[in-house]
């Protein structure tokens, strides 16, 4: 339990981002890192919750994603209402099923992000690229956490 980490894939994601504070009444204690998979984000963004995320989160979106990513990426969307450390990544050509075994697009960088991002905030390993960097594939990557700001 001293490694806990959340990932969620839509309805999942609006979950995971619940229990690490965008709900005060759902909120888990001991989470160290959570992975929101175009994640729906409206309710959190109407109320103004997000600022009460107690644990680093990565949200990952794409460019094909016409629901949930744009809400994500939006001025005053979820990233910009979340606490830092945070993280977005937007997948070139990947939509809301590219996180599912339905999903062909953006695999690879889907898993190269998410394992750099856990691996760091849950296990303490340094960072590993491609958790900063634009890898082809990728559209977009925000960040805003002690690695700096992008």
């Amino acid at each position: 339990m001293s490694r806990l980490a959340l990932a969620g894939h839509s309805l999942g994601g609006y979950t995971v981002l619940g229990l690490i504070g965008g709900w005060p009444n759902w909120k888990m204690a001991g989470v160290k890192a959570v992975v929101a998979l175009s994640p729906y984000s409206q309710p959190f963004l109407v109320h103004g919750t997000l600022s009460g995320l107690s644990a680093p989160v990565m949200y990952q979106g794409g460019t094909r994603d016409f629901g949930i990513t744009p809400a994500l990426q939006k001025n005053s969307g979820a990233y910009d209402q979340s606490p830092e450390p945070k993280y977005f990544v937007e997948f070139d050509k990947a939509g809301h099923l590219a996180w599912t075994d339905v999903g062909i697009t953006a695999q690879e960088e889907i898993v190269a992000y998410s394992l750099a991002f856990m691996n760091h905030y849950v296990k303490g390993e340094s960072i590993k690229q491609p958790l900063t960097k634009k890898i082809p594939g990728v559209a977009l990557i925000r960040y805003a956490s002690e690695l700096g700001k992008n």
